[in-house]
C-alpha cells in the first residue's frame, strides 16, 4: 500500500490558517500528480503533519481549531483515499494526541489514525534514559502514550486521562 508523505515545514512565523492554506494546496498538488500517474486511491494512506501554527507566530491554537483547519486543509482529498494517519510533527506528545482526539469528534469520510513516531518513543526513551535498571519504566511510558492514542481515536481521550502514570 503506498504511503503518501506530503511535507509542509512548521519552520517560520505562520499563523493557523496560513498553514491550512498551504497545506491544502499541497495536498492538491499531490493528489493532482498522483490522478495523473493513474493511482488507485483506495490502495493510499496520506500521512499529512496536522495543520499548526508555528511556535514563532505566539499562536495557541486550541486542538478544535487544529481540528477545523486541517480537516479545511484535507477537503483536496478523493473520497476514495483508504485513509489517513497523522504524524505528530514535532509537537509534545501529550498536545498531538489531544489534537488526534479533537479531529475524531468532527465527521469524516476518512478513516483516521495516527503514526507518531517521535511522540510515541520520545517518552519512553526519556523514562529509560539508556539506564537497564528503567528499562520498566520506558515500557510503562511507551504502553502509556499508546493507550492514550488508542483512547484518543476511539472518542474517549480527555487531558485527564494524560496526567501520571505511576512512578518511573
Amino acid at each position: 500500500m503506498p504511503v503518501v508523505r506530503p511535507e509542509v515545514t512548521a519552520a517560520g512565523s505562520h499563523s493557523l490558517g496560513a498553514c491550512e492554506a498551504v497545506t491544502s494546496l499541497v495536498l492538491l498538488e499531490v493528489m493532482s500528480e498522483l490522478h495523473e500517474y493513474g493511482a488507485d486511491f483506495s490502495g493510499v494512506v496520506v500521512t499529512p503533519a496536522m495543520v499548526l501554527p508555528s511556535a514563532a507566530s505566539g499562536d495557541g491554537a486550541a486542538p478544535c481549531d487544529v481540528a477545523e483547519a486541517t480537516f479545511g486543509a484535507l477537503n483536496g482529498l478523493p473520497a476514495t483515499v483508504a485513509g489517513v494517519a497523522f504524524g505528530c510533527g514535532g509537537q509534545q506528545p501529550g498536545r498531538a494526541t489531544a489534537n488526534l482526539a479533537a479531529m475524531q469528534r468532527l465527521p469524516t469520510i476518512w478513516p483516521l489514525t495516527f503514526c507518531f513516531g517521535r511522540a510515541l518513543a520520545g517518552p519512553a526513551l526519556a523514562a529509560w534514559r539508556g539506564d537497564p535498571g528503567r528499562w520498566a519504566a520506558g515500557q510503562r511510558a511507551l504502553a502509556h502514550r499508546v493507550a492514550m492514542n488508542v483512547a484518543a481515536l476511539a472518542g474517549r481521550y480527555q487531558s485527564g486521562l494524560d496526567l501520571d502514570i505511576g512512578p518511573a
